[in-house]
């Protein structure tokens, strides 16, 4: 398993997948293999098949972590917050497959599961971290709606993500202009071009004071605000 990751690290997916492969053969032919291990073996051979785009065996594999999280022993991580990631997978997998009745379910389950781990009694930075990730996926979720154009509930759902994320998350944390050309995005698609202008400036200023590499996220929003500019002018 260990060679695997490495493998993958090194971006040998086909070696990955062999080494993989192989270290869940011994582990399921073994009676007294450890229900953490398997785990750890369908979720990485399910990431490498989703890596591949073949996501009929993501899938299989994933829901084959979630069985074994079932055996491991409980704790608010095993419980919550591992079933979360996997769940948050399962729904991307959905989503591409058209699948979007399945991805809205399978997110509502990844953000309940996120929310209980929050409220739990383990370390509070660890708590605090995964607010990270409950604002993603609840980002995720408003991305669903959209995709079959129930606009109200996008708008919803992101506007609320991102009065949350300005109360809970630090100021310049990224999240905070990821919500800025979300919502600039969907203006867009509203035909609501100067809030969409509004709002993606207010992405680009953060995004440009903010440390680290948000390429895909200046490209989208430039894209954007770009959109936004034209159909401005053309009224």
């Amino acid at each position: 398993s260990n060679l695997g990751v490495y493998a993958q690290r090194m971006g040998n997916v086909a070696l990955s997948k062999e080494h993989h492969r192989k270290a869940l053969s011994i582990r399921e032919s073994e009676k007294n293999t450890d229900a953490e291990d398997l785990y750890i073996s369908y979720n990485s051979i399910a990431g490498i098949m989703w890596y591949a785009s073949k996501t009929d065996s993501a899938e299989f594999f994933y829901n084959k972590a979630l069985k074994a999280l079932e055996k491991i022993k409980p704790s608010n991580r095993n419980k919550y917050y591992r079933p979360a990631i996997i769940q948050n997978n399962i729904s991307a997998i959905y989503s591409g497959d058209g699948r979007m009745s399945n991805a809205i379910n399978a997110q509502q389950d990844a953000i309940s599961n996120i929310q209980q781990y929050i409220a739990s009694d383990d370390p509070a930075q660890k708590r605090e971290d995964a607010k990270s990730f409950l604002f993603e996926a609840t980002d995720n979720l408003a991305g669903f709606y959209k995709e079959i154009g129930d606009y109200k509930k996008t708008k919803d759902i992101l506007l609320y993500s991102y009065q949350q994320k300005k109360q809970q998350l630090k100021p310049g944390h990224p999240g905070i202009f990821i919500s800025e050309i979300l919502i600039g995005q969907l203006f867009n698609s509203l035909h609501n071009y100067d809030e969409a202008v509004e709002y993606l400036d207010k992405g680009l200023t953060k995004l440009k004071a903010a440390e680290g590499d948000y390429i895909f996220w200046e490209a989208d929003a430039r894209y954007a605000m770009a959109v936004a500019n034209q159909n401005k002018n053309n009224r």
